[in-house]
């Protein structure tokens, strides 16, 4: 079988195949994902403060905390991308499965990705009831607790208070938000690239590699900016706000800017994951 075709009837297959024999696994993971989400947002629900805008306020920390859990399971899932061949009896089976490369990635890829925002729309849904409804109860001398207003997640409208102060009702500007996305789309291609490199644990390895390569550029940055710049590392951003800004205009055009670049490194990751299973596969045959 060609490992580079597709067909629809084969990956449909392997949909229903991975959900019967994994649904209890991914039970598991939507009741720990409800339970995390339900208590940081319980966290944050904070009535006693009581100000001008505290609604505002409260609305756009909810909606800030959402996407903080959201991004983090988002990497969590994807990093279990290939957990059908985490170990040789899995994946001697996973193997024997009549399906091209493709197929399989593919049905792998729809499972950790939409299904994952599929999954995160409806417990969030559950968690804000939840939130309402304990919040009401425990803090009953306050009549303030609502549910979160999503539609509040991006757009641009200020608010100016009585003592003069300005803020965006929106949690997010509509380049901030294309960069949060950029973001979100970056890190889970990472994780997924990551879970092919090491099926087993892949979300511990990805992690500590990362903050190795992080450590590694930070120290670089340190030792030629000691060399090159005045104020050394102090220097960097004023150095980069003048390079950039100038050149983009409007500061947040720099949004875009990263945006792109990381949408780019997106792209690229997921055709990396994809060869390195599509080699994995082929050596794990022989």
């Amino acid at each position: 079988m060609n490992n580079d075709i597709f067909s629809f009837r084969r990956f449909g297959l392997l949909l229903k195949k991975d959900i019967q024999e994994n649904w209890k696994k991914y039970l598991m993971y939507i009741l720990i994902m409800y339970g995390v989400v339900a208590l940081y947002l319980i966290f944050l629900t904070n009535p006693y403060r009581q100000y001008e805008g505290h609604e505002i306020y409260q609305n756009k920390g909810l909606i800030e905390g959402t996407t903080v859990i959201f991004i983090l399971f988002s990497i969590i899932s994807a990093s279990i991308m290939m957990l059908p061949i985490n170990n040789k009896p899995n994946s001697i089976s996973y193997l024997k499965i009549p399906a091209s490369t493709l197929d399989k990635f593919m049905s792998r890829w729809l499972i950790v990705t939409v299904g994952y925002i599929i999954a995160f729309l409806l417990i969030i849904w559950f968690v804000d009831l939840t939130r309402v409804l304990f919040c009401s109860v425990w803090y009953s001398e306050y009549n303030n607790i609502v549910f979160i207003d999503f539609s509040k997640i991006v757009g641009m409208k200020e608010i100016i208070f009585s003592d003069h102060s300005v803020t965006n009702e929106y949690a997010s500007t509509p380049k901030k938000f294309t960069l949060y996305v950029s973001i979100y789309l970056l890190l889970q291609s990472v994780a997924a690239l990551g879970s092919t490199f090491c099926p087993k644990n892949s979300f511990i390895k990805t992690f500590s590699a990362g903050l190795i390569i992080l450590g590694l550029y930070m120290l670089t940055c340190r030792i030629a900016t000691f060399f090159f710049l005045e104020k050394g590392f102090d220097d960097l951003g004023y150095v980069l706000d003048a390079a950039i800004y100038n050149k983009m205009g409007e500061k947040e055009d720099i949004f875009i800017l990263f945006s792109a670049i990381f949408l780019i490194f997106t792209l690229i990751n997921w055709i990396l994951a994809y060869y390195t299973f599509r080699k994995t596969e082929i050596i794990r045959r022989w």
